[in-house]
């Protein structure tokens, strides 16, 4: 069974990689949230999602990751 997780880059303060395949997120409300991947690859699209929305190069505002669920 898996989940959809959606991230609203409106509300992030600060995205960074932590490992070739984790990313920690702090939202602007001070939450933080560390995303697991399986593969490096979805990391890197993550990140290129939010630094092109940050400079304006994308209307794509959300990030939908598919989670399984255990």
């Amino acid at each position: 069974m898996t989940a959809q997780y959606i991230i609203n880059f409106e509300h992030v303060e600060l995205m960074k990689i932590t490992s070739d395949t984790t990313i920690y997120v702090r939202f602007a409300s001070g939450a933080g949230e560390v995303i697991e991947f399986k593969d490096a690859e979805k990391v890197d699209d993550m990140m290129r999602a939010f630094i092109d929305w940050c400079n304006g190069g994308s209307h794509r505002k959300v990030y939908t990751i598919l989670k399984e669920l255990k």
